[in-house]
């Protein structure tokens, strides 16, 4: 696959399953390394970064939920300090309620 976005970081929300990780996989596939935000289920997070990882790009897995403007702000930094900036961002954390 191209790699157009080598070089280039993204921080995906709801990056732990369904929509949030395919759009992860993908983003990592065309270069990008990827921090994946996620408000409880780290081990889902943990297991696509090591998607992430198989595919040759770095991953960070963070708990955070970024409806807390507090919490958003902690994984900005923590993206930024563990892959040097961010370039992307995929706000596609969300609540489904029945």
């Amino acid at each position: 696959m191209s790699q157009v976005l080598a070089g280039k970081v993204a921080l995906v929300t709801g990056g732990g399953r369904g929509i949030g990780a395919a759009i992860a996989l993908a983003l990592a596939d065309a270069g990008a390394d990827i921090a994946l935000a996620v408000s409880r289920d780290l081990a889902a997070a943990q297991e696509v970064a090591a998607q992430v990882e198989q595919r040759g790009r770095k991953a960070l897995a963070l708990q955070g939920n970024v409806a807390d403007a507090e919490a958003a702000e902690g994984l900005v930094a923590k993206t930024v300090e563990g892959l040097g900036r961010i370039d992307i961002l995929v706000n596609n954390a969300g609540i489904a309620r029945d």
